[in-house]
């Protein structure tokens, strides 16, 4: 489950994974954010509401709004970043 949150004061993009792959899991939430201002220096923004979608091309991409305020001179607008998914998880490439 991809979430989203305040974390340091910004928003964020979160994983949490069920324990046994059913709703009424347990939820485990992942340490490292999926996505957060600073975790990697192109990252100067914040953003949220994660949503992922399959392009033509067969890659996936994770869609959020960044950043997750307007000051006038920047403006809050789509981001799309290319994801890696696998059985143990997913990652912004």
């Amino acid at each position: 489950m991809l979430w989203s949150n305040f974390c340091s004061g910004d928003y964020a993009v979160a994983v949490a994974k069920s324990s046994n792959g059913r709703l009424d899991g347990k939820w485990i939430q992942s340490e490292k954010l999926l996505y957060g201002r600073g975790e990697r220096p192109e990252w100067v923004f914040d953003g949220g509401h994660p949503m992922i979608f399959p392009a033509d091309n067969g890659k996936f991409y994770l869609s959020i709004h960044s950043p997750n305020w307007n000051d006038g001179t920047v403006f809050e607008h789509l981001l799309l970043l290319p994801l890696g998914l696998s059985d143990d998880g997913v990652e912004i490439l």
